[in-house]
């Protein structure tokens, strides 16, 4: 007897590596100090996935996602807000952040949908992930406590490098077909998170969909 099938076809291997630059001339203070040329914010991301489709029968398949993302991300010069006119030639036009963050993202999603209901098609979803905060470092030109300036750059202490989060979200969708022209379907999903206090959450949905033409 026959389980399920696997083919080559069915099976998806991806490693990516991606680096971009970004630029924001102004910084991020509502106050704009002189404008910035030149690249601020470059994120570094190296990621592997790996897919697989299983078809257990005519009315049943499934879609495995399974990943590792890795991200770093460095702020050079990022403006807070400007200083004064009288004190820019003593401590600078204003100030502002150096930072530097590694952090690992685990993740996992299995996707299944069932045919065996007439004018039914039910999917079911679940999905994790887990991220980890693996290094961080701050230099300010500023005292953050008081923002008093300073004349170099300083280590910030009090930021946190010990940082993760763990996200479970389970999902289940009834697409009805009513005719030709018109679908109705309702679902509901169930998500939680391992850093928040709070409760799970829940949501659902219904979607009235017409197919019609004009």
């Amino acid at each position: 007897m026959q389980f399920f099938s696997i083919n080559y076809r069915d099976s998806f291997l991806i490693a990516q590596y991606l680096k971009r630059g970004e630029n924001f001339p102004f910084g991020f203070g509502n106050n704009l100090p002189p404008m910035q040329r030149g690249t601020q914010v470059m994120p570094t991301q190296y990621s592997v996935e790996a897919r697989q489709k299983f078809e257990f029968s005519p009315i049943l398949q499934s879609n495995l996602r399974v990943g590792e993302l890795l991200t770093e991300t460095t702020l050079d010069h990022m403006y807070v807000t400007p200083y004064p006119t009288y004190i820019r030639s003593i401590f600078g036009p204003g100030m502002f952040s150096n930072y530097f963050a590694k952090e690992k993202r685990l993740y996992g999603a299995l996707d299944s949908s069932w045919r065996g209901w007439s004018n039914h098609t039910l999917t079911f979803n679940i999905d994790y992930s887990s991220i980890k905060l693996l290094e961080t470092k701050q230099y300010l030109n500023f005292d953050l406590a008081t923002n008093t300036p300073l004349t170099s750059m300083k280590l910030n202490q009090g930021i946190r490098d010990d940082v993760s989060r763990e996200d479970t979200g389970i999902a289940l969708e009834d697409q009805f077909e009513v005719s030709e022209k018109f679908n109705v379907t309702g679902g509901a999903r169930f998500d939680q998170y391992s850093d928040l206090e709070s409760d799970p959450s829940a949501q659902s949905r219904i979607i009235l969909d017409s197919l019609s033409t004009h």
